[in-house]
C-alpha cells in the first residue's frame, strides 16, 4: 500500500493542480483558489527542504577542486597505459 501512495505523495503538487483545474471547470473557483495556494506553499516548503538536504550532502570542497580537465584526464590515462607497458 505504501508503494502505491509513494508516487502520489511525491508528485502531489501536480495532483493539487489537476484538482484545481477540475474545480475551476465545475465553477468551484473559491475552493480551487484555496487548493492552488496550498499547492504553491507546499511546493515552496519542499523546495527549501530539498535545498537543505543537498547542502548537507555536498562535500566541503568547492566545485572547481573536483573538476578535472579532459586533457588532464587523457594525460593520466596515457601515463597509466605507458606504465603498464613498461
Amino acid at each position: 500500500m505504501n508503494q502505491l501512495l509513494a508516487p502520489i505523495f511525491k508528485y502531489r503538487f501536480f495532483l493539487f493542480l489537476a484538482v484545481c483545474v477540475i474545480l475551476q471547470y465545475y465553477d468551484y473557483s473559491e475552493t480551487a483558489f484555496i487548493i492552488f495556494m496550498i499547492a504553491i506553499v507546499d511546493l515552496a516548503y519542499n523546495y527549501q527542504e530539498n535545498k537543505k538536504k543537498q547542502e548537507d550532502i555536498e562535500p566541503d570542497s568547492t566545485e572547481e577542486d573536483g573538476v578535472i580537465d579532459l586533457n588532464q584526464m587523457s594525460r593520466r590515462k596515457r601515463k597509466a597505459k605507458k606504465d603498464e607497458e613498461e
